[in-house]
């Protein structure tokens, strides 16, 4: 009796890392030093993602993503959350999220790796967290579409998306109220080149349009990115990233800002 006691624990202690295996962390840190004037800061951003899947069968998976955000050492509530079913049918999502507009479109503004260094298109759409529910289609010839709902305003949007041969493009109309926002950015990819265009309007006359260029040379990457329009016309950054491995990378940038602020910094990231 002692030894099938025994044998059935080792049994269940051996069986249960197989529970967890859909279970995955992931995530990145940035460490970074800024000098603005005479003024130096160094700032720390940890994002760290949990995230399992299941297989139910006939082609379709559930799952859920939380996030675990801390902003130079600072709990950050109000991170990614969320549910989804999946399947030939295409992905419903549910909970916590970004808007299609910030995290599919908005956040192609950015093609270095600063976090607290950059430019990017924010001319009032939702770049928070809110409860959403949001269908997105499978691709149909690189082509997929997508409609969301949200708690609150300005996450009411259409999505769509198209890819081919090294050319991304993709776009998002945002409901905000009586406002309509539209977003549109694309890439396009030739060998090491990378250009992006992200261009948002709003119906109050409100315009900014971000444009990069990234070149990549073994494990360098140089980047440029100027906008134009909004408070932030004529902001331009430039940056050089070195990847030390696949995981780790070290940067330098300077950002010039029409306000006078300028900027010099540079930084190291661990992805995982």
């Amino acid at each position: 009796m002692k030894k099938t006691i025994i044998a059935s624990a080792i049994a269940a202690v051996v069986a249960a890392p197989a529970a967890f295996a859909d279970v995955t962390i992931s995530g990145q840190i940035n460490v970074e030093t800024i000098e603005t004037g005479s003024s130096t800061a160094t700032t720390t951003n940890t994002d760290v993602f949990l995230s399992s899947s299941e297989d139910l069968g006939n082609g379709m998976k559930a799952g859920m993503k939380m996030q675990f955000v801390t902003d130079d050492g600072a709990d950050t509530n109000g991170g990614h959350t969320a549910l989804y079913l999946s399947g030939d049918f295409g992905t419903i999502d549910m909970g916590q999220m970004e808007g299609y507009t910030e995290s599919k479109v908005a956040a192609l503004a950015a093609n270095d790796a600063f976090e607290d260094m950059s430019i990017e298109v924010a001319d009032g759409s939702n770049a928070g967290f809110s409860n959403i529910i949001r269908y997105t289609s499978p691709s149909f010839s690189g082509l997929s579409v997508g409609v969301e709902r949200g708690e609150t305003a300005g996450t009411d949007a259409v999505f769509a998306k198209y890819s081919n041969a090294g050319l991304t493009v993709v776009a998002a109309n945002e409901k905000d109220g009586a406002n309509d926002i539209m977003t549109i950015a694309a890439i396009y990819k030739m060998g090491d080149m990378e250009f992006r265009v992200v261009d948002q309007d709003d119906d109050s006359g409100d315009s900014e349009t971000f444009i990069g260029a990234a070149y990549t040379m073994g494990a360098n990457k140089l980047a440029v990115a100027v906008i134009d329009g909004g408070d932030t016309d004529g902001d331009y950054t430039a940056s050089l990233t070195h990847s030390l491995s696949k995981s780790t990378s070290v940067y330098v940038g300077v950002k010039s800002d029409d306000n006078g602020d300028d900027q010099t910094g540079f930084g190291m990231k661990h992805s995982f």
